[in-house]
């Protein structure tokens, strides 16, 4: 599933907002191959991004982030398959998260901002768009 994301190419960038899938998968260091002996000492994640070529290729040390809590550098990347170039990341620490902001308060806190005085529509319900005017505005 594909999520909005910021990329910026370093703290003080403008970022870009691009949509991307991140794949997590976990690597069992010291395991021998073919093998059901458990010699595995550790396990290590190693994240995926993955973007659609059309929208963005990404470039080594880009720092990738899906939100607040969450974020990635591009380390190495894959050849380009069809429509798609993955990169193998590393996981951003919490400290250095600090540094950039995520998607979800631009998206979110445009959406907030434009349902002050909005009740909802005839069901009471709250409809937004992240484009476009919502429904009955001026």
């Amino acid at each position: 599933m594909q999520v909005p994301v910021y990329v910026f190419q370093d703290a003080q960038s403008v970022p870009k907002l691009v949509n991307a899938r991140i794949h997590r998968s976990e690597a069992a260091l010291g395991e021998v191959k073919g093998t059901s002996f458990a010699y595995a000492e550790r396990r290590e994640e190693s994240p995926k991004v993955i973007f659609m070529v059309a929208e963005h290729e990404g470039e080594r040390g880009e720092f990738v982030i899906v939100s607040s809590g969450e974020g990635y550098r591009l380390d190495n990347d894959e050849p380009t398959y069809n429509l798609t170039k993955s990169w193998y990341s590393l996981a951003l620490s919490a400290d250095q998260l600090t540094l950039y902001e995520g998607p979800e308060e631009k998206i979110y806190g445009a959406i907030e901002a434009d349902l002050t005085g909005f009740d909802g529509g005839a069901d009471g319900v709250v409809y937004a768009w992240l484009e476009g005017d919502l429904p009955g505005g001026d």
